[in-house]
């Protein structure tokens, strides 16, 4: 299956259960070693979307575990977090609020105003395809509604339910290439993140670990400022697995590869990469 939703064009939004998402990012982040963060400008682009909704939780009161201090602080970078989510151009915040603690920690009021803003754009012919993230089978009657109601359903998810897949149109497993397309990480800052160099494009026969595929692979390669050490972004380039499908601003920063370490190269290929180097104008 395409791990691209179908373009027929359609006014897509994006309803985003953010409370699913981030331990899948945690996952993330012990895979590569270092800390990412959703982009929600990246994940509306890759979803072709006109608009991201997102539905995230506020610490209401400390844990036991915790001093009025400590909570404060919590709350505070929390809030912080959100507004800076929220002056994303067309990026929309529905906050609700955190309760509980440890396994028994909760979200309360989030599923609800998904479920009212999803049927109000849809009702409304505001949209006509819903991409829902989430693994949430408490969404099944709502992925049904959307059906029913002639919206187009997308269903993205880490391991959803047989039952909520089979609500949705289409399934799209919340996979680490997906992930990446949605994040940048936290060393990778925006004023360092500018592509500075695109090289050509090689055909080899090599196995390209990561992507599934042995042969006949045409590869981008681009060479992108990440502070210290230099890394590579590599993305297939159209045509090819995996990424193949992406703007070539997403795929920019979808997926950090060592060359030597996560790719094997023809030795030309590995030769031409050496020797490319970014000039003096376009060090940081």
């Amino acid at each position: 299956m395409s791990d691209r939703i179908p373009s027929t064009r359609r006014t897509s939004y994006v309803f985003v259960d953010a409370g699913h998402l981030d331990p899948c990012i945690r996952e993330l982040d012990g895979l590569y070693d270092q800390p990412h963060e959703v982009d929600y400008q990246l994940l509306r682009e890759h979803e072709e979307a006109e608009r991201v909704f997102v539905y995230d939780a506020l610490p209401i009161a400390p844990t036991p575990s915790q001093n009025e201090v400590q909570f404060q602080q919590q709350f505070e970078r929390a809030k912080k977090r959100l507004d800076r989510i929220g002056s994303i151009p067309y990026v929309h915040v529905r906050p609700g609020s955190m309760v509980g603690e440890g396994k028994r920690r909760r979200q309360k009021e989030v599923d609800i105003s998904l479920a009212v803003d999803a049927l109000t754009h849809a009702f409304r012919r505001n949209m006509d395809h819903a991409i829902v993230i989430t693994s949430d089978r408490d969404f099944r009657p709502l992925l049904k509604a959307l059906v029913d109601a002639g919206t187009y359903v997308t269903l993205i998810g880490r391991s959803p339910p047989e039952e909520l897949r089979r609500a949705a149109d289409v399934f799209l497993p919340l996979e680490p290439g997906r992930l990446t397309a949605y994040c940048y990480p936290h060393a990778a800052k925006r004023t360092n993140g500018a592509i500075v160099h695109i090289m050509e494009r090689y055909e080899h026969n090599s196995t390209v670990k990561g992507f599934g595929q042995a042969g006949g692979v045409r590869v981008a390669l681009r060479l992108v400022h990440q502070g210290t050490p230099r890394r590579w972004l590599v993305a297939p380039a159209d045509g090819g697995p995996g990424y193949a499908s992406m703007r070539p601003t997403v795929a920019a920063r979808a997926l950090e590869f060592n060359l030597r370490d996560k790719i094997e190269w023809d030795d030309d290929v590995l030769a031409a990469v050496s020797e490319l180097r970014p000039t003096a104008a376009e060090e940081p």
